[in-house]
């Protein structure tokens, strides 16, 4: 999957033998969920070795609809958050080097299929009331966090950065004594240690310790979880930050209850008024962490590791409709595509990897060997000269002994022009140019053996 960059058995099969044996490697009952995870989490251990790293983790949902003809245990899929779509449900996690932003690896996944309920709300919330925090699915962000840290065990700092689906009580208790720091977006408004002081008066309280200018793109996207198109103007939105020590309350709702108070810090990142647009939303992030913050350099800090919290999500989107399209798999049973749906993850990572090694900065020195041969980046050197113009502007401004002269290359077969002006390349431009790539690639094997015969 990761050398063809398909997920189609049929496809990345290149005879019938080998097709075979691969539909009867995702049917084997031996090949268990956990052992697959565990092989391709592996290699996320020694890349984590003596590096401080970020492991992002977040959800999504994979909707089986469109293969209502051929799966033929609908009983042992599930249903998705609506209650009636047909699907799974994927809680991944991936580590990133702090320091550069480099994609690491996975380290770990969590799959499993929710059983549709005819229960009203009012039902369904008095049973989870009832629930232990393990039989809870919000149990997944512990779980992932536990065998994260056993794949990052050789790292020298982990930080955890989670969305706003993290931020309750009972988590931070349980991760608190851990050997990580945690940075996770706040969500609601949590009483503190003062009396009748909440969270965002508590930071409302607290002088400007700066402002940073951020650039916003134009947004246009369905957000499928609301089920709307969200809109934005591009804009220059002027960020106002605070930042600052507190003492939140333990909630009284979680089971079993917890009485110590926590002690965290917090940083606030707000749009002024001043550069909104009428009608648009304001940027904000109230952020909390257990790193301690001192300045507004350590501030800043936390916001600019909060925002590679979006790759987590362009990776979802690399596996989904206009990437690898897990969603539109022929395999008929659930536990193939589980299989099958663990190792999308895997290739779509790779894919992932170039991404995050496009930005032209004096960090990004990652090895082009991390994702390409030597015969793929003689292919590429080749490549690069076609597609390199005659201004500087126009060249491949990296060295070829870095990861990042293969994503210029790769970024350029997927349909982006080069220019500095132009939006960067998204993930699905590097799941096309390497798409394209590969074909390419199997036409300068076959010619290159043929030369070779030759000259022999």
């Amino acid at each position: 999957m990761v050398v063809h960059q398909s997920n189609v058995i049929y496809r990345l099969s290149e005879t019938h033998a080998s097709m075979m044996a691969n539909y009867r490697f995702m049917d084997n009952e031996k090949v268990s969920i956990a052992d697959l995870i565990g092989k391709v989490v592996s290699p996320t251990v020694a890349a984590c070795a003596d590096l401080d790293i970020l492991i992002i983790s977040d959800s999504t949902e994979i909707s089986m609809d469109s293969c209502e003809d051929h799966i033929t245990d609908w009983a042992d899929l599930g249903v998705l958050s609506d209650n009636k779509t047909p699907g799974f449900h994927v809680h991944a996690s991936m580590a990133l080097d702090a320091d550069s932003g480099h994609g690491l690896g996975l380290s770990d996944l969590i799959l499993w299929n929710r059983v549709p309920s005819s229960a009203s709300k009012k039902e369904k919330a008095a049973l989870l009331r009832k629930r232990s925090f393990k039989e809870k699915e919000i149990y997944k962000w512990q779980l992932g966090i536990e065998k994260s840290l056993e794949v990052a065990c050789q790292a020298r700092e982990k930080t955890f950065i989670f969305d706003q689906g993290a931020n309750f009580s009972y988590l931070w208790h349980e991760v608190e004594e851990l050997d990580a720091h945690f940075l996770i977006r706040g969500s609601r408004d949590w009483k503190t240690a003062q009396e009748g002081i909440r969270l965002f008066e508590h930071i409302d309280s607290y002088a400007l310790a700066g402002k940073y200018e951020l650039e916003l793109r134009e947004l246009k996207r369905h957000n499928y979880s609301k089920n709307k198109v969200q809109k934005r103007k591009a804009r220059t939105a002027e960020i106002a930050v605070r930042f600052g020590p507190v003492r939140l309350k333990p909630s009284t709702r979680v089971r079993p209850r917890k009485t110590k108070e926590l002690d965290l810090f917090f940083v606030d990142a707000k749009e002024l008024k001043e550069s909104l647009p009428e009608g648009e939303q304001a940027v904000h992030w109230t952020l909390l962490t257990t790193h301690q913050i001192e300045s507004y350099e350590d501030a800043c800090k936390m916001i600019r590791w909060y925002e590679k919290r979006w790759m987590i999500e362009q990776l979802f989107r690399i596996i989904k409709r206009k990437g690898f399209d897990i969603e539109s798999t022929e395999l008929t049973q659930t536990q193939a595509i589980f299989k099958q749906s663990i190792l999308t993850l895997e290739a779509g990572f790779r894919v992932l990897q170039l991404l995050l090694a496009r930005e032209k900065d004096p960090k990004n020195t990652q090895s082009i060997d991390r994702g390409f041969n030597e015969q793929e980046q003689n292919c590429l050197k080749a490549l690069c000269k076609k597609f390199e113009g005659k201004t500087d502007k126009l060249k491949n401004p990296f060295p070829d002994t870095q990861l990042a002269f293969a994503s210029w290359v790769i970024a350029r077969l997927g349909g982006w022009k080069g220019y500095q002006s132009q939006a960067p390349p998204g993930p699905i431009t590097f799941k096309r140019g390497l798409d394209k790539f590969r074909q390419i690639f199997q036409g300068w094997i076959i010619f290159a053996n043929e030369v070779d015969m030759y000259n022999t």
